[in-house]
């Protein structure tokens, strides 16, 4: 997760930096990567970037994504991401998605 999510939170803030706008924050949908992103959006000014539930339903209808284990965090920007993970039962890593985050730094 580290290995991803440190170059990409790195290019979207140079990207974002001097615009004073919210640079985007993404993780490893599991239950680790929403305490992380909890506690991101409590101290920074970073905004989810495709970690919502919508998100998280795409790439587990693609059958992304290993099984989801652990205890289960609310996720405080979308409630309804906590909801999807439980049901569906599958973390679902920034790897599964680059191209994805990749197309929107592009496109940014």
């Amino acid at each position: 997760m580290l290995a991803v999510t440190v170059p990409l939170f790195a290019a979207a803030s140079s990207h974002y930096g001097s615009s004073r706008r919210p640079a985007p924050s993404c993780a490893t949908t599991d239950w680790p990567g929403v305490v992380i992103a909890n506690g991101l959006m409590r101290r920074l000014p970073v905004t989810p970037w495709r970690f919502c539930a919508a998100d998280y339903a795409t790439a587990v209808a693609a059958d992304l994504g290993a099984v989801l284990s652990g205890r289960p965090v609310t996720a405080s920007w979308d409630p309804a991401l906590t909801t999807r993970m439980q049901a569906s039962a599958r973390k679902v890593e920034e790897e599964h998605v680059l191209a994805d985050l990749l197309t929107d730094l592009d496109g940014a």
